[in-house]
Order: structure tokens, then C-alpha cells, then sequence
């Protein structure tokens, strides 16, 4: 065997995200706004495979950080070919801005991307902020912010943390989150599958409450069968959740689908304009079921 045809091995075994690592730093170091780059996760700590998403930490001139905040799905859909807006990440490592996980399309298999923005007058303090990261850019940053800049910025990082779903964020983030829980399935981490799973139907939970009963002034599971039970849609809701409830996590493609389809159910009677306006986007999203 040639020099030649083992380099050719090593490039076809080559797992895509490094790729799509490449093509992504590229992309986001063009803007002349993002001051640092790092990557974290499996790529950064040496431990990628095929299944391994890409996650970032972008520091974000603190000038332009709610503009670069509010461009962000356009830039993920347009440059990463992103099948659905980003799910506001709730269990990333707080670092000090806000985290997104989005599904890319490349090479004709789905990807989690997951993309966090910190103003970049604390961009230097990720490090210490979490388990591993790996600078892969950084470029001369003279801070125009001054302290009313920075108090600024940490407001509107803390407003959009705090502010409720809204039934299209919880489809994403359901969607996100089955994807998830199938990966973990598939490598074996059941403990991350089952805490994720849990997740999962507290947010179809979520949708059906908040579509449903939007005034109630309870909070997650208490007394929600009698809630429901006022109303059909509700009662039919109500037991197509309690099915839910009695499912383990999908361990094939087909489960998967099957639950996809259950959840689709529910937001079908709870809140049917939500799952119209993003028809297309769950379209891609089921021709992408187990292609990775």
C-alpha cells in the first residue's frame, strides 16, 4: 500500500465534523465583531467521533453583541444550512452570554451545532468557565464599552434568559431535544438519554400548558389533569401525554420516529398554528431522522 492510498484511507475514515469544524470556523471568524473563537467539547478534549457535535464559544465585541444576538438564526440559516431557529440551551455551563444548540445540515447528515456568544470583554474568563477549551482565533480587541456598556449587556443577556418560551422556541426545543436523546442512546450514555428524555416531555408539557391553559397560575406537572380535563382538546391532550409518560427512550430510528410522530400529535391539538409555521422546518427534520 502506498504513502498515497493511506492518506487516502486516513481522509475517508476522517470523521465529517472536522470538516465541517474547518468550514464553520471559517465562517464565523469573518465577521470583523467576533473578537475569539473557541471550541469545547469532545473535538477540544481529543474524543470526536461520528456522532460528536460542534460546540462553540464566539466572544462577541460587546458593541455589537445584541445586534450579532438578534442576526443569529438568519446567519445559522444562511451560512450552516440550519434546519430550525436555535433552542435557547438551558443546561450549558453558565459563561457569562447565551447558548444556542442548532441542527445543520452537511453532507447530507444532520449535525448538532452548538453556538454560545459571550460579550467579549469576558470572553478571556470561558477557560475557567468550563471543562475544556480550545482557542482557535483571536484578534486585537480594544473594548469600547465602558462600565454602563458592560452593565448594558449583561441586562439584555439576563432579560433573554429570563423571558418564557414561546410555543415555536418549545417545538425547537423538543425537536432538539429527542435528536439528543437518541445520541445518547446510540453511545451508551443511558444516564444523559434518561435526564434529557425527561426533558423532553416536560416541554411537550410545557406546550400543551401554555397553549392551552395560558392563564393558569400553577406551574408544571400540579393539577394539570384537572386543567385539562375542563376541555375535549384538553382531555385528548391530557391522554396522549400520559401515554408519553410510559414510553422509554427511542433505541432505533423507527422509535424515534414514532415518538417524533406521538409529540407532533399533542402540538397538533395544543397548538396547531405553531406546528404550520414550521411545516417546512419539520419536514427537513423527519427526512433527517437516523441519516447520522
Amino acid at each position: 500500500m502506498t504513502l498515497a492510498s493511506i492518506a487516502e484511507l486516513v481522509a475517508a475514515s476522517r470523521p465529517q465534523v472536522f470538516t465541517l469544524l474547518e468550514r464553520a470556523t471559517e465562517k464565523i471568524t469573518t465577521s470583523p465583531h467576533v473578537t475569539h473563537v473557541y471550541v469545547r467539547g469532545s473535538l477540544a478534549a481529543g474524543r470526536a467521533d461520528r456522532m460528536s457535535d460542534l460546540d462553540f464559544v464566539a466572544g462577541v465585541a460587546d458593541e455589537w453583541f445584541e445586534d450579532f444576538h438578534e442576526a443569529l438564526d438568519t446567519f445559522m440559516t444562511t451560512e450552516f444550512n440550519a434546519i430550525l431557529p436555535g433552542w435557547r440551551d438551558t443546561i450549558v455551563n453558565k459563561m457569562g452570554g447565551i447558548g444556542y444548540v442548532y441542527l445543520v445540515e452537511n453532507g447530507g447528515k444532520l449535525y448538532q451545532l452548538d453556538f454560545y456568544l459571550v460579550p467579549a470583554s469576558r470572553a478571556e474568563d470561558v477557560p475557567a468557565r468550563t471543562t475544556r477549551a480550545c482557542l482557535l482565533h483571536t484578534r486585537q480587541y480594544v473594548p469600547a464599552c465602558d462600565a454602563a456598556l458592560r452593565m448594558k449587556v449583561a441586562k439584555y443577556i439576563a432579560q433573554t434568559a429570563e423571558r418564557p418560551r414561546t410555543s415555536v422556541e418549545l417545538m425547537v426545543e423538543l425537536l432538539v431535544l429527542l435528536q439528543m436523546v437518541y445520541k445518547r442512546v446510540r453511545r451508551g450514555q443511558h444516564f444523559s438519554a434518561y435526564g434529557e428524555w425527561v426533558m423532553a416531555r416536560e416541554t411537550v408539557r410545557d406546550l400543551v400548558r401554555s397553549s392551552l391553559i395560558p392563564t393558569s397560575p400553577n406551574w408544571g406537572w400540579y393539577r394539570l389533569e384537572e386543567e385539562l380535563a375542563t376541555t375535549p382538546i384538553g382531555r385528548a391532550c391530557g391522554r396522549s401525554l400520559h401515554d408519553l409518560l410510559l414510553l422509554q427512550p427511542p433505541t432505533s430510528g423507527a422509535e424515534l420516529d414514532n415518538i417524533v410522530e406521538r409529540c407532533l400529535h399533542i402540538a397538533e391539538m395544543a397548538a396547531p398554528a405553531t406546528v404550520a409555521q414550521l411545516a417546512d422546518a419539520i419536514g427537513s427534520y423527519r427526512a433527517y431522522l437516523d441519516l447520522n
